[in-house]
């Protein structure tokens, strides 16, 4: 069994509906499971923990990147806008961003924010743009193609991801990938994956936000050590060194 993440037993924005079909659910199937596959040792350690699984049941096996897909162009071409890429889920905190964004020193700078949009907390991100004047600045997409999405990666300072939970986060080694800096949580599972390549901050702490952006937004030189560190990093992750990995525990299983 594979298992990416165990959120809705996490955080407390999740239906109650889909937690107790996890607590019912899911941990009972894992549990019975031969032998799981997860992520991240981040996860692994969830599932120790809320699940009860022996160490020696558990194979962590990092996911990829496609890197024909997203790959830096020379020269780079920076434009004066952050993105975020991903769900509108409360515990991704893009309100904390919002707001760090707002006091950010370069008034001129955009916020580009990709992907579906969430019938509820949508609607409290545009009002929250609004109460902080910066609705002008921050634009919404939630349908970008491929080809779009790694262009528009690309071409930011800096991708913003203040999540508080991930089972592995694998937007931030795309970005890295594409030779965008990255700005992200001082969480488990993302902190394992991204090193010393991003700069981490505290997903609560506004201050700590503003401070991060202003850094990568201000600083061309700090921006452009953390692209390099960034593309060097990535390299570790690629889907042919997971393919092998699940290629042995399947045959040892078999």
């Amino acid at each position: 069994m594979v298992v990416h993440d165990l959120i809705p037993l996490r955080t407390d924005t999740t239906s109650r509906k889909l937690k107790l079909y996890f607590q019912l659910y899911v941990l009972n199937v894992i549990r019975r499971a031969e032998l799981v596959v997860t992520d991240s040792e981040a996860t692994r350690r969830d599932l120790a923990e809320l699940a009860g699984l022996r160490e020696d049941r558990v194979r962590v096996v990092p996911l990829g990147v496609d890197f024909e897909r997203f790959s830096p162009i020379a020269p780079i071409t920076k434009q004066r806008y952050l993105i975020y890429v991903g769900r509108h889920d409360r515990y991704k905190n893009i309100t904390v961003a919002l707001e760090a964004f707002s006091q950010l020193d370069d008034r001129e700078l955009r916020f580009r924010i990709v992907g579906p949009e969430h019938s509820i907390e949508t609607p409290i991100l545009r009002a929250h743009c609004s109460r902080l004047g910066i609705e002008s600045r921050v634009d919404f997409a939630s349908y970008v193609s491929n080809e779009d999405l790694v262009e528009l990666i690309r071409g930011a300072l800096a991708l913003v991801h203040l999540s508080a939970y991930e089972g592995f986060g694998l937007t931030v080694l795309e970005a890295m990938a594409a030779g965008t800096a990255v700005v992200c949580s001082r969480a488990d599972a993302i902190s394992e994956v991204v090193g010393s390549a991003a700069l981490q901050c505290d997903p609560q702490s506004t201050a700590d936000v503003v401070a991060a952006l202003n850094t990568v937004t201000l600083d061309s030189t700090a921006r452009m050590d953390l692209e390099r560190r960034g593309l060097a990093h990535v390299r570790h992750f690629s889907w042919d060194r997971t393919r092998l990995q699940m290629t042995e525990i399947i045959r040892e299983v078999l």
